[in-house]
């Protein structure tokens, strides 16, 4: 409940004209915002990572896939834009292990992770996880 006093107290700007400047601020620094939500609401999961390392990976991936080093292709229906690259992450201990694309996150690890169960988990790394999929493809 707000107290009575600061139900009172002068604003320095009228509803919409801080509607506006915030919403003017956001599309300025949209990439900033939207890197930061994304760590955070990974970080409300458990995966142990900051914005400036989010951004890092991010920079560094040159927005291909970390486990089949093709581009992001999945594009999100209601904004007609690409997806961003998923976070893999070690669900025991939260470290992060790379940026994979959708096809490799929905279809390569869950197959992985039916192979051979929660040793999935001991990869550590993503070329941990590569080689083992190369492996059993017979492709080493």
């Amino acid at each position: 409940m707000v107290s009575q006093k600061l139900k009172h107290v002068r604003k320095s700007r009228c509803k919409k004209c801080h509607g506006q400047m915030t919403a003017a601020y956001k599309n300025k620094h949209r990439e900033q915002f939207a890197i930061s939500i994304t760590a955070s609401r990974l970080r409300k999961a458990g995966v142990k990572i900051t914005s400036k390392q989010l951004k890092e990976l991010h920079a560094n991936s040159d927005g291909r896939c970390q486990i089949c080093d093709r581009p992001e292709v999945k594009v999100n229906k209601a904004s007609g834009k690409l997806h961003k690259l998923s976070v893999d992450h070690d669900h025991q201990t939260g470290v992060v292990r790379g940026l994979i694309c959708d096809d490799c996150n929905r279809n390569l690890l869950p197959w992985l992770e039916r192979l051979y169960g929660e040793n999935t988990y001991k990869m550590r790394s993503l070329e941990d996880i590569v080689d083992k999929a190369k492996e059993h493809l017979g492709m080493q």
